[in-house]
């Protein structure tokens, strides 16, 4: 994890994401205009571009795949554990999760043995720091 590449804001539940260059981040609130500002412990999501061009790509369409895309969207990504910091352009950010909740019991993925790639390549944050991040900021990891 090197840059982060997209920025995206949700005005609701399930409503298509709406792409940033720039946002405003608020320390302990989350992303400006996204419905999950304010939330203690998912205020952002992230996960990377191989896994949303996954996302785009398979079939059959997986039951997270209408309801879930990440905020940050970075050019790769690994395991994180929680509570490791990141640095983001003004900002500095807090993994609070650092996997994506599987409902196996509505998913047909799971049910047919297929991987998922959301359950290991998505992390929740917490904005520690607020500021300004832009797409191509480069990402610090700050403790591990």
């Amino acid at each position: 994890m090197k840059r982060l590449v997209s920025i995206y804001y949700h005005k609701s539940k399930r409503t298509p994401p709406i792409h940033l260059r720039e946002a405003k981040l608020v320390s302990g609130m989350g992303l400006t205009l996204d419905y999950h500002f304010g939330e203690e412990i998912k205020q952002l999501s992230m996960s990377d571009e191989e896994t949303i061009n996954w996302i785009k790509s398979f079939e059959p369409r997986g039951l997270c795949f209408e309801r879930f895309f990440p905020n940050l969207i970075v050019d790769e990504m690994r395991k994180l554990d929680k509570d490791v910091l990141l640095g983001v352009g003004e900002t500095m950010l807090k993994v609070t999760e650092n996997e994506k909740t599987c409902f196996v019991e509505n998913c047909h993925l799971f049910h047919k043995g297929a991987e998922c790639k959301l359950r290991d390549k998505v992390v929740f944050l917490s904005v520690l720091r607020g500021g300004v991040i832009r797409s191509g900021d480069t990402i610090s990891i700050k403790k591990e």
